[in-house]
């Protein structure tokens, strides 16, 4: 393995600074590795440029068999903000996944869609071949979840992990924590992610405008398996304002640390997690702040997890795609 070694930021210097290591890492695996073992098959794990380059380049240079993973199809940049997202943001993202489906379309022998939606969306765009398309699905590693212990009493009232970035609602989440401590001045929201600096800069701003100094807890990102999942289960409900998902994996953490999750209601991940999931009308914050205050106010604790999380267990999902490599000689 090649750690290329980026920020997560995911501003477009990170992202320009992603594509760039990307290459000087195929430059340094290409020395090391048999270029003539046709056994091997490259597996891109996200439709970005920066992960799609290398697997392209290495196709094309090796005739080896790829296997493209593709979480998302975005929407227009013109009607669609993404969360407040600006358009330059949008139409830039827009792009450069255009530019990354192009690569898949022309070299990977296997296309792998992360959800039966997100499936359907590249069949509708009549621009793969849909013989080539197997829905694939994410899964969390549930015996090491339930592993994980946490001391003490609940520290935190709400909980919210993902990039902070406004397509994932972080202005949103700030207003909706505004409308919770209305009704409860101690309420407690921890804040786990990193994003742009613009971004986290806004957010802090706002956080101040609105007086939640001592309500919002930006903890910054958390890569600690066992120290991310304590924080988890110290909190006692997982809120997701998000604009935008393919398939909301956090969802399936927060579930199966025991949490109840509030989140908009998105077409794309409504089918995966049904009723596991209290769903919100997208850009409705006072009614999100009036269910989070309801499931705070009721204190019930969930005992047995939903399917949808049990379901997809990584041992489950790793094993249809293991299945998937190893029928690749058929390709």
């Amino acid at each position: 393995m090649i750690d290329i070694k980026t920020s997560e930021k995911g501003d477009i210097l990170a992202r320009i600074s992603r594509v760039q290591r990307s290459i000087e890492a195929i430059k340094k695996w290409w020395k090391t590795e048999d270029k003539k073992n046709k056994s091997y098959v490259l597996y891109s794990s996200c439709e970005h440029t920066y992960d799609v380059w290398p697997a392209w380049q290495l196709a094309r240079k090796t005739g080896w068999r790829w296997m493209a993973l593709i979480h998302w199809v975005p929407d227009s940049p013109w009607g669609n903000n993404r969360g407040k997202t600006p358009f330059i943001y949008n139409l830039i993202y827009y792009y450069q996944n255009l530019v990354a489906h192009y690569l898949i379309k022309s070299r990977a022998t296997k296309i792998l869609a992360v959800s039966d939606v997100t499936r359907q969306k590249l069949v509708d765009s009549r621009y793969f071949d849909q013989k080539k398309i197997e829905t694939v699905y994410c899964g969390v590693d549930l015996e090491k979840i339930r592993k994980v212990d946490y001391q003490g009493k609940k520290k935190y009232d709400g909980v919210f992990l993902k990039r902070l970035n406004p397509g994932k609602g972080v202005y949103d989440l700030v207003e909706i924590w505004k409308k919770v401590v209305k009704n409860r001045p101690k309420a407690k929201l921890l804040v786990i992610g990193d994003g742009p600096d613009e971004v986290v800069k806004k957010v802090k701003e706002e956080i101040v405008e609105a007086g939640l100094e001592k309500n919002i807890i930006l903890h910054g990102p958390e890569y600690d398996f066992n120290k991310k999942f304590e924080m988890l289960k110290l909190s006692k409900v997982f809120v997701l304002p998000t604009y935008e998902e393919n398939w909301a994996i956090v969802i399936a953490e927060a579930i199966a640390a025991g949490l109840p999750v509030v989140c908009y209601d998105l077409p794309e991940i409504r089918p995966i997690w049904k009723n596991a999931v209290q769903w919100i009308k997208k850009g409705q914050t006072s009614l999100f702040a009036k269910r989070v205050l309801k499931i705070l106010n009721e204190r019930k604790k969930t005992s047995v997890l939903p399917k949808e999380v049990t379901e997809y267990s990584w041992k489950n999902i790793s094993q249809k795609e293991y299945q998937l490599m190893k029928a690749g000689s058929d390709w």
